[in-house]
């Protein structure tokens, strides 16, 4: 018994091989996005998600000030989204309850 190939028969299995090949590569090996921060001398940034969904850029300074910057996928820039001390930022009208703040 002999098996013969002819040209068609050879590159539809070169090229079946190579798509299962790339789709397995697509699956194992795709690179997942991580919140990560860095720490110099006079900032804190990261990353992390934001009230509206999607992610956002935490820069704080030495002097407590915290800007969030988000990207813009229609103007294709980063915008700044919020810019106010950090103080105020995390002790908002939802931590006041009567007169005593927590």
């Amino acid at each position: 018994m002999t098996i013969r190939f002819d040209k068609k028969s050879l590159a539809i299995a070169a090229l079946s091989f190579t798509a299962a090949l790339l789709i397995a590569a697509n699956y194992c090996w795709t690179p997942k996005a991580q919140a990560e921060t860095v720490k110099g001398d006079q900032y804190i940034a990261v990353t992390g998600r934001i009230a509206q969904g999607g992610d956002g850029l935490y820069l704080i300074n030495r002097d407590g000030v915290m800007a969030v910057f988000v990207y813009n996928p229609n103007k294709k820039e980063v915008e700044p989204r919020a810019i106010k001390s950090a103080v105020e930022a995390f002790n908002g009208p939802a931590a006041v309850v009567g007169k005593k703040k927590f």
